[in-house]
């Protein structure tokens, strides 16, 4: 299960941050704040490890 994930230098995220993941978690905030930032993130790992492409 995914408990956390790592965020840095991709888009929204200047440096590191660790977000954690809790069965059910709320993503909300200002607008620009880096919400739709997270759920790219996700979605670029989740592309990245079904191609094998793991250096992203």
């Amino acid at each position: 299960m995914l408990t956390a994930i790592r965020v840095g230098n991709f888009k929204a995220f200047a440096g590191s941050q660790l977000i954690p993941v809790r069965p059910l978690t709320l993503i909300y905030g200002a607008n620009s704040s880096g919400k739709s930032s997270i759920l790219h993130s996700l979605i670029l790992a989740r592309h990245a490890q079904e191609t094998g492409d793991l250096d992203v």
